[in-house]
């Protein structure tokens, strides 16, 4: 039997030009797909009255850490240093399969409640095989339109994100692409979330980007964003790897060269911008007026709920005030009018919906109310307060409107959310997050009670180089944290316990302050930080060690610090290769 819905005297905004808005309009989808868009429609079906509705397709989020919702707010004031640790390197490796079905079930549903009706959830959370199952099957189990981005696992920070040698296991990717995603027609379809160059050896980069290309599914990365990837260069290693295609989403791209801008245009990429994430947390201005000078069509994103709203209106309004402030500030530095480009409430609607399903690779299935195209439709009650009386439709969306507004929430046809109520199981799923929220916390607790104690930061260095440093010897090199048993500032030459230096980084329990009481000079007639650690360990209390992967300058010395300025340099696209150039002619080098 035909099923029918008419989306009755609303006003339509399709973003589709063909079909243009409609101050009173009627939306009729039948069986899932809209059929047709026009200002009276007649038609058996269920009526549901949009008088005083604003009607819009819903939104689309190209980029969504979903299993992090199970740790909401952990980390409001954090950096993009910070949450590496903070979220990836502490909580992450505690995830069990059950935390991510929680955590991205009770996602999805945020995503619907706000209007964000298309999803792509990139998923780097898949420490075993079972992982990416209840990840999945929570996707499914929301109702929500979802593009599955399979990532990494991350139970270590070291392994999996400096220089790392693991890549993404092909065999369960595969797995996962024949058990769930056997067609690229249904509500769940898949794409690889990798990490890139500069994160990854390059032969881990090609062999992520080869087996995406081998099962047909695109490709999403972090790029350009912060103090390290920012200066990475990652688009045009990708360039000169020969990878780059229209397969590939680019995510932040806040400190993208020239060149690698073109890069991304002339290979038909697609670009990912979270702005609310990268004005707070440090990855860079968010693009948006970059991208569309350069003919691409950006999107928006969430990114981690750690730290920002899981909600499109947020994104909006962010990229909007940012963007413009900008380029207001650089237009009266320069005394000169805006462009042409400066950004419009209008066209924020596109980006948060058209564009982001371009950018999903969905545009032919959602993004906008276009007939042939699914039923992916959001209702906002333009009678509240704060968006009434209505004067311009577009700007009323992404200037006044909010989550509370979201009055009702159409994915392929299916109504998931009337007279402003999900009508998914709530309760159930508050209930799953907060147990996982439950367990996470008390894991942490355990692992602190566990392990204790204080934590030094090691780095490998040349064997015939180890007696110059303060040297460890440790239980175990296999992982990102070890014990440590024992420590000597400047060993004799030969009698080095290993190659594993103290780089001048800890975290030192209250312990150290009374052992540094008892402690005596050591080399070079001063009291060591070195010694006192040595004590502490000879006492008995815990100390562990993270080993730095990785370059590292020592700056206690002018020559150190030189060092560290011409390798910063160097790897700066505005003036590096012109430094290089002078350095290899005064050095009388020849280039190669």
């Amino acid at each position: 039997m035909t099923d029918r819905k008419l989306l009755r005297a609303g006003h339509v905004i399709s973003m589709d030009a063909s079909v243009g808005d409609l101050p009173k309009g009627d939306v009729l989808i039948e069986d899932g797909r809209i059929v047709a868009v026009q200002p009276e429609i007649s038609a058996d079906a269920e009526v549901l009255d949009m008088t005083g509705r604003i009607v819009i397709p819903g939104f689309v989020d190209t980029h969504r850490h979903t299993w992090e919702a199970s740790i909401r707010g952990v980390a409001p004031d954090a950096t993009l240093d910070d949450y590496f640790v903070d979220i990836l390197d502490t909580f992450a490796p505690l995830y069990t399969p059950e935390d991510v079905y929680a955590a991205n079930l009770a996602g999805a549903l945020e995503c619907l409640n706000a209007g964000i009706t298309t999803l792509v959830d990139w998923s780097h959370i898949n420490n075993t095989p079972d992982h990416p199952d209840a990840a999945i099957q929570a996707l499914g189990d929301s109702g929500i339109r979802a593009q599955y981005a399979y990532g990494s696992a991350n139970t270590s920070l070291a392994d999996y994100w400096f220089e790392s040698k693991i890549a993404i296991p092909g065999d369960d990717v595969r797995r996962i692409r024949a058990k769930y995603f056997g067609s690229d027609d249904g509500l769940l379809t898949m794409a690889l979330a990798t990490r890139g160059p500069g994160f990854c050896l390059n032969d881990v980069v090609s062999s992520e980007w080869a087996l995406a290309r081998e099962l047909d599914i695109p490709i999403t990365v972090h790029v350009a964003m912060g103090r390290l990837a920012g200066r990475f260069g990652m688009v045009k290693q990708l360039h000169e790897m020969g990878l780059l295609g229209p397969d590939t989403t680019y995510i932040h791209c806040c400190y993208l060269s020239e060149d690698e801008w073109r890069m991304v245009a002339d290979s038909g990429g697609t670009v990912s911008i979270a702005p609310q994430v990268e004005t707070q947390m440090g990855h860079g201005w968010p693009p948006v007026m970059k991208a569309v000078e350069h003919g691409l069509r950006p999107s928006l994103s969430i990114d981690v709920v750690t730290t920002v709203p899981g909600d499109m209106f947020t994104q909006i309004r962010a990229a909007f005030g940012a963007e413009r402030a900008r380029v207001n500030a650089e237009c009266w530095q320069a005394d000169v009018p805006v462009p042409e480009t400066m950004l419009t409430a209008r066209r924020m609607l596109e980006t948060a919906t058209v564009n982001g399903a371009h950018v999903a690779g969905l545009e032919h299935r959602t993004g906008s109310l276009t007939p042939g195209k699914r039923a992916d439709v959001v209702a906002l009650d333009a009678t509240a307060l704060n968006m009434a009386p209505v004067h311009d439709a577009a700007a009323a969306v992404t200037l006044c409107a909010d989550v509370s507004n979201v009055e009702t929430v159409i994915v392929d046809g299916e109504i998931c959310k009337r007279d402003g109520r999900l009508l998914a199981d709530v309760a159930r799923a508050r209930r799953l997050v907060e147990e996982s929220r439950d367990r996470l916390l008390a894991a942490m607790i355990e692992l602190q009670a566990e392990r204790g104690g204080s934590v030094v930061a090691l780095m490998e260095v040349p064997a015939h180089q180890a007696h110059l440093y303060g040297c460890a010897a440790v239980t175990d090199r296999s992982g990102a944290v070890v014990s440590i048993t024992g420590l000597v500032e400047k060993p004799p030459p030969g009698e080095e316990p290993s190659n594993l230096a103290v780089i001048g980084r800890y975290v030192l329990s209250a312990d150290v302050f009374e052992v540094l009481r008892s402690t005596g000079p050591g080399r070079g007639g001063e009291i060591q930080l070195t010694d006192a650690v040595a004590l502490l360990i000879k006492e008995g209390h815990p100390v562990h060690v993270v080993v730095h992967r990785g370059s590292r300058h020592d700056l206690g010395n002018p020559g150190g610090y030189l060092k560290a300025a011409v390798d910063f340099a160097l790897k700066r696209d505005d003036y590096g290769p012109e430094l290089r150039r002078w350095l290899v002619e005064r050095l009388g080098l020849i280039d190669c």
